[in-house]
């Protein structure tokens, strides 16, 4: 187990790896290897713990906060930098502070020249309250080229962080947040630092006092759909837009009006399909019903009659559906033929 021990001076703390070094480190490749000079000999049955070496390095206590570890808390750690030539492996720290049992923290391989964050505990006299908000996508672009609508858009999100300190001592709060490619920061305007997966942001947090931190960020991305499938909200949505073109407008209002009249059409199409149908099923009625009734009967010849002007309403509605079925046609060619043609924005 690697001991450290702290001697704290304002923010800095000075880390030792005691005791005295009995080893030489050196570098194998790409791996250290650590010789013990000294010869050790050992009774049987018996073990023993072999310093290899020692070093001070500097380093820094900081609340580090992350949502997902605690979402009311933030953790006790410290910030080291290795300075020292030496190759620091992995494994156990046991953290003093001011000379007292502070707590254990697991440390990864720190090479020469790198930073690393230990936790080892929680810090309880700090409390972070965290509040996301989101705006609706803004239209910033729009354009209509062969049928095909461009539709760039932003969406904006917020997250703000509260942060107070019941303590008596001065907090240097780290604040971890998530860290999205396709999203871009735009408050505060830079990190104080940025992994592969975070953001960290440094606030100083005066005792008994509570600070506020904003984090902002936009993205941008670009909806690309046929025309003629925008639903009602999103045409509502581009329409409403200041930065969507006037051409770009009346070319959607002129769409909208070839498509209706298409829409118009079909449904002229379908109400007449449904009253052949309803004639069909009462025809089917009728027909069931003859065999039981006596020809000679009044209710047969009207049996008879009413099926022969049931057929003469087909044959009436049947020929709509074809004038109809041709004006579908070309006002669908009409609204593609236009659609196509568009190149605007």
């Amino acid at each position: 187990m690697e001991e450290i021990q702290a001697e704290k001076t304002g923010r800095a703390v000075a880390f030792r790896r005691d005791p005295s070094s009995a080893s030489e480190a050196a570098q194998v490749g790409e791996a250290f290897q650590y010789e013990i000079l000294t010869p050790v000999r050992l009774a049987r049955q018996q073990s023993a713990m072999l310093p290899l070496l020692r070093a001070e390095i500097p380093a820094e206590k900081v609340s580090i906060y992350n949502p997902s570890v605690h979402p009311k808390h933030p953790l006790l750690g410290v910030r080291i930098t290795n300075t020292s030539p030496y190759y620091f492996i992995q494994g156990p720290v046991t953290i003093f502070d001011h000379g007292v049992y502070a707590g254990e923290a697991k440390a990864q391989d720190v090479p020469p020249g790198s930073q690393r964050l230990l936790s080892y505990g929680l810090d309880l006299q700090v409390e972070v309250a965290t509040e996301n908000q989101s705006m609706p996508a803004e239209t910033i672009h729009v354009q209509l080229i062969r049928g095909v609508a461009h539709i760039s858009q932003k969406f904006l999100r917020t997250c703000v962080y509260q942060v107070k300190n019941s303590s008596e001592k001065l907090r240097h709060v780290l604040i971890k947040h998530p860290y999205h490619a396709d999203w871009t920061l735009l408050n505060p305007r830079e990190p104080s630092e940025k992994t592969r997966d975070l953001y960290r942001f440094l606030l100083v947090v005066h005792p008994g006092q509570s600070v506020r931190l904003v984090v902002e960020e936009e993205l941008q991305n670009v909806h690309v759909m046929a025309i003629s499938s925008m639903n009602e909200d999103l045409i509502a949505m581009v329409m409403n837009s200041q930065s969507t073109s006037e051409q770009v407008k009346e070319a959607i209002r002129l769409a909208r009006q070839r498509k209706d009249r298409v829409n118009s059409l079909e449904h002229k199409r379908f109400d007449l399909e449904k009253q052949i149908d309803q004639i069909r099923r009462d025809q089917a009625r009728i027909r069931k019903n003859m065999p039981q009734v006596d020809k000679t009967s009044d209710l047969y010849q009207r049996y008879v009659q009413k099926l022969t002007i049931q057929e003469d309403q087909i044959e009436q509605l049947q020929a709509q559906l074809g004038t109809l079925g041709a004006e579908i046609e070309a006002a669908k060619k009409n609204l593609d033929d236009y659609l196509m043609s568009l190149d605007i924005g």
